[in-house]
């Protein structure tokens, strides 16, 4: 609990069309980051990932982040749901101030990912495992935008 995890995988088909994702992507300690940087240079220096998911906007799974943009594009990020004061609470916790490389993030995710993807989804469930998905497109990209924007439902 609280160390974190960085997860990658491809996934190639008989054609040789590859998928990259990442399942979150951090550290909790500062003294593993080192450690962290080195293997997400290892895995995806100049390859593109076609998914990047985080569990959670804990540091532990988003400190890695910044080194991951880097390194690679990214197409898809998918993020749960969260509050403007959920991110105030979260930026207070880890003491981010600005400047610091994760100070965006909990600032604004959409305006921190910006035009370094092609789409972001948040991600809210309910007791009746529904989840909705909210849409961002490179053109709505602001925390007010998350308000506007189209909802899909989708059952599993």
């Amino acid at each position: 609990v609280g160390q974190g995890l960085f997860y990658s995988a491809s996934i190639g088909d008989k054609y040789g069309r590859v998928f990259n994702f990442v399942y979150d992507c951090g550290t909790f300690y500062d003294r593993d980051k080192k450690l962290l940087n080195e293997k997400i240079r290892n895995c995806f220096s100049g390859d593109t990932i076609d998914a990047l998911f985080i569990s959670h906007l804990h540091k532990d799974h988003v400190s890695g982040i910044p080194e991951l943009i880097k390194r690679s594009e990214i197409k898809y990020v998918f993020l749960p749901f969260f509050t403007k004061e959920e991110l105030i609470l979260l930026r207070k916790k880890y003491g981010w101030e600005v400047g610091d490389e994760l100070y965006d993030f909990y600032t604004d995710p959409a305006e921190y990912f910006g035009g370094r993807v092609e789409r972001i989804y948040v991600i809210s469930g309910n007791n009746n495992m529904i989840i909705q998905m909210i849409t961002i497109s490179v053109h709505q990209n602001t925390m007010k935008d998350l308000l506007t924007v189209t909802k899909k439902t989708a059952f599993i």
